[in-house]
């Protein structure tokens, strides 16, 4: 490798870290403040829930395949919803909340406690039973997996299935 070519590889490399950092550094003020919504009665201004959202919704345009940015779009939604004092509104907000949530466990299925928050969300929700059955179904086979992990049962996600 050229020196030329290895600098170009080390600028790349650096760029692409940056652009991690940078996201790290955005989400986790993002993810902070959410965490606190709702903890002591704690209610965040208009002002405060507007620049959660805009920051979420630019974490979201610039990663999208991100499952930790629908899980926290997901908790934003659930607390807006909380909040909300139409029922129209609520139930707009009820269904992105769901919909922020099932996106995030198709990224990342195998999250025992996001597929528990969908369990907990299609309840707030009134959800159908088609997402709560698929919810456990998918609970069912990650506890498979991890009794098998531990020495025993089965590890097929299906045992039925046969593969």
């Amino acid at each position: 490798m050229t020196a030329a070519a290895a600098a170009l590889l080390l600028v790349y490399l650096a760029v692409v870290a940056a652009r991690g950092l940078w996201a790290n550094l955005a989400f986790t003020p993002l993810e902070t403040e959410v965490s606190f919504w709702g903890r002591a009665g704690y209610m965040p201004g208009a002002a405060t829930r507007s620049r959660v959202d805009r920051g979420i919704a630019q974490l979201l345009s610039e990663a999208p395949e991100n499952p930790y940015y629908h899980a926290l779009r997901a908790a934003q939604l659930a607390w807006e919803g909380y909040w909300s004092g139409a029922p129209e509104e609520r139930e707009a907000l009820a269904g992105r909340m769901l919909e922020a949530q099932y996106r995030a466990l198709e990224l990342r299925p195998a999250d025992r406690a996001g597929w528990v928050k969908l369990v907990e969300y299609a309840s707030m929700a009134g959800a159908g039973a088609d997402l709560q059955a698929q919810a456990g179904r998918q609970l069912a086979a990650l506890d498979r997996v991890r009794e098998h992990a531990s020495g025993g049962g089965d590890a097929r996600l299906d045992p039925d299935s046969g593969q």
